[in-house]
């Protein structure tokens, strides 16, 4: 068993990939058009609220998964964009870590307007 267990586990493996990843394509790609309209609120304090809905479909990879989401701050009940446009930017290749955050200056930025407006 011993002798044969690395070509036989190889061979399963490549065999419920090639099951498995066209059944998870088809998933994520029938469940995107909902994530897409979530639109997430949360209440910070009694001037801010943050939204972090998703901005793009998240893009899976064979050693990872990434969510791209919005993370911009709003007076609550008032959603008035902030002054300042919101720069593109992406994350080198990693792979060392389990998690990975980014934070364009966008969303500071968005705050401190926000608590600029609010006489904060």
């Amino acid at each position: 068993y011993n002798l044969f267990s690395k070509f036989i586990d190889k061979a399963l493996r490549k065999a419920l990939e090639k099951q498995m990843c066209p059944l998870m394509a088809k998933s994520i790609a029938d469940l995107n058009p909902r994530l897409k309209t979530l639109n997430v609120l949360a209440k910070v304090d009694k001037y801010a609220e943050i939204e972090y809905s998703m901005v793009s479909s998240p893009e899976i990879s064979q050693p990872a998964m990434d969510l791209n989401l919005k993370g911009e701050f709003y007076n609550i009940g008032r959603h008035q964009e902030a002054p300042v446009p919101a720069p593109a930017f992406s994350l080198p290749a990693q792979s060392s870590n389990m998690i990975y955050i980014a934070l364009s200056s966008y969303t500071p930025n968005s705050a401190g307007f926000v608590y600029k407006n609010a006489g904060v």
